[in-house]
């Protein structure tokens, strides 16, 4: 029990904190704890600060308060309804793509405004977008790895290396912060579509040659729109930014804007892809 917090149920652990599903007396609401042990908290400095900030933009999860325990610094935030988009993947493989349009656009729309707050996740990835069953809308969440660029030099590698940036794993690169959530975006996208990373490999090692060299395939079944999108972001220089994108062709000319989010519901495809995402 966290003050009038009571457990319901650990969703992750590991040595850098717990995220624990909680709910309060007499309040119908659930909510998520992320515990961080005081000898780590070091490491995220600033993730109150960009949660406080991050308050009331669409699309991502919400700060509620935080307080400290004796051994930890909990966090409070909205829990999310909903599956992960990892999840909903490896169970039932790629989205259909007009489906994918509309979730994509969400995704860059909430991740621009983000950046112009100056914040940059850093950890984009399946894992951390949740899909809401009944309003079919995205919600990013986990900001641990977030980042003020403006305000640090701090450049650290991080992230998870199947998504992560060239600019990212390369050594003494500063860099600027929105092209490598851009990066990572463009592998969320990929995934949606195909059910597959596209850079993936047995060792972490084989995956970042492949992501220093921009080594994609493009599969036969993506659409000729979508595949030249992916071609704009999956590049070392020159790449893509998030208003290109919401103008690119294969989102101008959808009929993503004509789904009404309240409405349509997710569809489940019929024939996962053999190849899931780990």
């Amino acid at each position: 029990m966290y003050g009038k917090y009571h457990i319901v149920k650990l969703l992750h652990g590991g040595s850098f904190g717990r995220v624990i599903l909680a709910s309060v007396i007499d309040d119908d609401e659930r909510y998520v704890l992320k515990a961080i042990p005081h000898d780590v908290r070091k490491g995220v400095p600033h993730e109150v600060e960009i949660l406080r900030d991050l308050r009331g933009i669409p699309g991502v999860q919400q700060y509620v308060e935080h307080f400290e325990t004796e051994k930890e610094l909990v966090i409070v935030c909205e829990y999310c309804k909903g599956e992960e988009l990892h999840d909903y993947i490896n169970t039932n493989g790629s989205l259909p793509e007009e489906i994918v349009k509309q979730l994509f656009r969400q995704l860059c729309v909430t991740m621009e405004t983000v950046h112009k707050k100056g914040i940059i996740h850093r950890d984009l990835k399946p894992e951390n977008i949740i899909i809401d069953d009944d309003q079919n809308k995205v919600i990013i969440i986990d900001w641990g790895l977030a980042f003020y660029p403006a305000k640090t030099m701090e450049r650290k590698s991080c992230g998870s290396p199947m998504f992560v940036s060239p600019e990212v794993i390369a050594q003494n690169v500063m860099y600027k912060g929105p092209e490598i959530d851009v990066w990572s975006l463009g592998c969320v996208l990929y995934t949606m579509l195909t059910a597959m990373l596209p850079f993936n490999g047995n060792t972490t090692t084989s995956v970042y040659k492949k992501i220093r060299k921009c080594q994609v395939s493009y599969p036969l079944r993506l659409s000729e729109d979508s595949t030249a999108l992916l071609r704009t972001i999956f590049v070392r220089y020159n790449r893509n930014t998030l208003s290109g994108i919401l103008d690119s062709t294969y989102l101008f000319k959808s009929d993503t804007c004509k789904i009404d989010p309240q409405e349509s519901n997710l569809i489940k495809s019929n024939s996962p892809c053999s190849q899931q995402i780990q």
